[in-house]
């Protein structure tokens, strides 16, 4: 049929164009005549048939048929913005229930306990009596605490609450059945453990304090070595830690005061200071400054006259006394003497001024000193801030440690 379709436009072609519609060929049989006996011609094809068109390849252009089904995939989906809901979780089963946290057994959860969200304290269990829920402590134990920070505490053992919530034990202590007690080898003396075999303020008994710079060594004070002996300090009766080879105040032994003119010189003996010499008056020893006192002017017995003074170890007549020198009056009488206040232990620094037993008139200040129990001076003999000085006294073994960089003259 297309091809009969085509050879009738090719005819109407050539007609309109003043050719003719016969072929020039007798011989040329119309095809189609074959085939219908009603179509005997080809002239004059009628143009307004619509052409068949069965053939041809549909119209993409055509509109839709509304009528027409639409495909599963295509459906359009109940949710808004095409977003497929998932299915709800199942419902938790009983006896649990739904709470924020999740399935909870009200019953049994210390998380949710009776109520959802009812949380309870460290230690705490959820426990059912009776249709009864609550929180509860293990047995021998208690909440003790507030808020946040509540626990629950063994008061017979808890050191942070022990016998009773908030009754801490302290350092050094244990909690023993609820009550605080000091641990093996400790004593409890007022409110701490202490233990009385090394504590120095309770030395074998609660209370008792071992004297200043001693020790307490198995339940007795002991001083330490080179201050081996206890003697009264004179304070209170309180006693104190010394070496009587040295103290001024416990010379030999406790309670044996050297004179303010006296030195302990390291041996235990009382002996003149340093400058001074030992003369005899009336059957008494007395330590004299023989290079100005006047009753020993230069020498033992060497008594100045009238108006004379002793100046430099030499009796002169007065007042005037020599250049670097200062008259100063003698024992409180009228008697004077040229005294040099850079030096005199008696007098330093100004007229009367006496030096401690400890201390020697080094530059017109008294500087303390102490022996160095050495013969001679060595590396580490003295302190820091000590200098080491040959020949303490005159006649003297050992050395002496002195309070600054100078030495005595």
């Amino acid at each position: 049929m297309r091809a009969r379709i085509l050879m009738a436009l090719a005819l109407s072609a050539l007609v309109g164009c003043g050719g003719s519609t016969v072929p020039d060929d007798p011989n040329i049989v119309d095809q189609d005549s074959s085939t219908t006996g009603d179509d005997t011609s080809t002239t004059g094809a009628d143009s307004s048939l619509p052409p068949d068109d069965s053939s041809l390849p549909p119209d993409d252009t055509a509109p839709p048929d509304p009528d027409a089904p639409i495909p599963p995939d295509t459906a359009p989906s109940d949710a808004p913005g095409d977003t497929v809901v998932p299915p709800m979780d199942a419902p938790c089963s009983a006896p649990k229930v739904t709470c924020p946290s999740g399935c909870a057994d009200l019953t049994s959860d210390p998380v949710n306990c009776g109520a959802c969200g009812a949380r309870c304290a460290a230690g705490q269990s959820c426990i059912t009596t009776a249709g009864a829920t609550a929180c509860a402590c293990p047995t021998g134990s208690r909440l003790c605490g507030m808020g946040p920070a509540a626990a629950c505490a063994n008061t017979m053992t808890d050191m942070n609450n022990c016998g009773t919530c908030g009754n801490r034990c302290a350092s050094g202590e244990t909690c023993e059945a609820g009550a605080c007690k000091c641990k093996a080898g400790a004593s409890m003396c007022g409110t701490r453990c202490v233990d009385l075999k090394t504590d120095p303020l309770n030395c074998n008994t609660c209370g008792f304090r071992c004297p200043s710079g001693s020790a307490c060594l198995a339940g007795a004070c002991t001083c330490p070595e080179g201050m081996k002996t206890l003697c009264n300090s004179g304070f209170g009766g309180a006693q104190a830690c010394t070496d009587t080879t040295e103290d001024p105040n416990h010379c030999g032994m406790c309670g044996n005061d050297c004179q303010n003119s006296e030195v302990c010189d390291g041996t235990g003996k009382c002996v003149c200071r340093p400058g001074l010499t030992a003369c005899t008056s009336m059957g008494a020893t007395i330590c004299r400054d023989t290079k100005y006192d006047p009753r020993a002017c230069g020498a033992c017995g060497t008594v100045c006259t009238g108006t004379q003074i002793c100046d430099a170890g030499t009796c002169k007549a007065g007042p005037a006394c020599s250049t670097g020198l200062t008259s100063c009056p003698v024992g409180g009488t009228t008697t004077r003497a040229c005294v040099n206040l850079q030096t005199s232990p008696l007098s330093c620094g100004a007229c009367g001024n006496q030096c401690q037993q400890n201390e020697v008139c080094i530059a017109g200040s008294c500087r303390n000193y102490r022996p160095s129990g050495a013969a001679a001076c060595a590396a580490g003999v003295c302190p820091v801030g000590n200098t080491c000085c040959p020949k303490f006294v005159s006649g003297a073994t050992f050395a002496i440690c002195v309070e600054g960089s100078i030495c005595p003259p």
